[in-house]
């Protein structure tokens, strides 16, 4: 919930910020129909500027908002890797008591019950184990695929994150060579 709610204001951010470079893309474009004066260069890179400024921030909150989905994801992991661990271990004990009830013939525990209801009733339980097997190893199944469908999706985010590190570390070069030539255009 805490996630959905930080999701939704860095969203509602990005899309000030895309408003805002939207009205800096305006002002470039009536800024070039000006004549070519130095004043016109001085305020087409300060307009530049400030847009770069904003692409800066909007790719900062995407990465933001890309580590909190990598943190729920890699929560939603670790519970799925925990739950598998103690279905195997559910599923490695009834293995073993299906193993010892195995041991013997139905005729033989048959012979050691002291009576048949008492048979039937060994029976029963080890139809129920048996069930219970069967639940655990379908739910294990259920987990791993679960297991596998977050792996993957953490793997795109931490794609989606490197990407936009590398655009943020472009728009950052880009911005520098913006205020270094504005700076050389000042006296």
């Amino acid at each position: 919930l805490v996630a959905k709610e930080e999701t939704a204001e860095l969203q509602k951010e990005l899309d000030a910020i895309q408003r805002e470079i939207d009205i800096y893309e305006k002002e470039l474009s009536s800024v070039k129909s000006e004549k070519n004066t130095l004043s016109k260069k001085i305020s087409q890179l300060k307009i530049q500027q400030n847009k770069i400024g904003a692409q800066i921030k909007q790719s900062n909150l995407a990465i933001k908002s890309i580590e909190t989905r990598l943190d729920v994801v890699q929560n939603s992991i670790r519970a799925r890797q925990e739950a598998i661990e103690s279905l195997q271990s559910q599923i490695g004990d009834l293995i073993q008591q299906i193993e010892k009830r195995d041991r013997y013939s139905a005729l033989a525990i048959l012979v050691t019950q002291k009576s048949i209801g008492d048979f039937f009733m060994q029976a029963g339980e080890y139809k129920e184990v048996i069930k219970s097997l069967a639940i655990a190893v379908k739910q294990a199944k259920a987990e791993a695929e679960a297991l596998a469908k977050d792996e993957n999706y953490l793997s795109e985010q931490k794609e989606d994150q490197a990407n936009l590190l590398s655009i943020s570390t472009l728009q950052n070069k880009e911005l520098s060579l913006t205020l270094t030539e504005r700076n050389n255009l000042l006296p």
